[in-house]
């Protein structure tokens, strides 16, 4: 792994298996669109970009997408919510 100094402007980690850092993991239900998935995932990566500095090609947003089935909450499943 390679870790670049956190006071460079282009900071991020490169892991051996040539993964690029930062990296985004959004659970979310299902059901939202492919517009708002555009939406989420431009303003994801704008705020990474003005927060750290990073250039936007490095950054991997991966949204994971549950049924309310599958999602429990409070000791109940969502879809029972």
């Amino acid at each position: 792994m390679k870790v670049i100094p956190p006071n460079n402007p282009n900071a991020y980690l490169i892991l051996q298996s040539g993964v690029f850092m930062p990296v985004v993991i959004l659970k979310m239900k299902r059901g939202w669109s492919k517009d708002q998935k555009r939406r989420i995932v431009k303003e994801f990566t704008d705020t990474l970009v003005s927060t750290l500095g990073v250039d936007p090609e490095i950054v991997t947003i991966l949204i994971d997408e549950h049924d309310l089935e599958n999602i429990g909450k409070a000791g109940k499943l969502r879809c029972d919510m």
